[in-house]
């Protein structure tokens, strides 16, 4: 799995999700790198639970912004994040039992999912939010 790197196009054009996006991005190559370093080792698990921690925390705080904001796509949106929730959990209870390929599996998933989550939901929320306040979204 490649390192994910930081590109303009995943920017949302708000500030708060942006660097909770950046922030993500870097959790989620961390865990790559305890993967390729000592695949079994507590390291993999204790960044696999900030990872999880973060995701947690991103959500939380996204989803406030769209309460806040009367966004109309706020349901739909936060069924998105339930469901992510939902499969990282079973995913990280599957690797807690030792299931070493689980922790690889959830890297994929994870990596493919923010990118795709980002280009597509996250973007439409960011324009609306922009719009809503005149381009000086936090």
């Amino acid at each position: 799995m490649p390192t994910i790197t930081w590109q303009e196009m995943f920017s949302v054009g708000v500030e708060r999700i942006d660097s909770q996006h950046k922030e993500l991005i870097r959790w989620i190559n961390e865990l790559e790198k305890s993967l390729k370093a000592e695949p079994t080792d507590e390291p993999v698990r204790s960044v696999l639970t900030s990872l999880i921690s973060y995701t947690e925390y991103h959500f939380d705080s996204e989803e406030e912004l769209m309460r806040l904001n009367d966004y109309p796509q706020y349901i739909r949106h936060k069924v998105a994040h339930d469901k992510l929730k939902l499969q990282v959990r079973s995913m990280q209870a599957r690797f807690a039992k030792g299931d070493r390929v689980s922790a690889n599996e959830l890297l994929a998933f994870l990596s493919d999912w923010l990118v795709e989550h980002i280009l597509s939901t996250d973007t439409l929320f960011g324009e609306k939010l922009r719009s809503r306040s005149g381009g000086l979204a936090t």
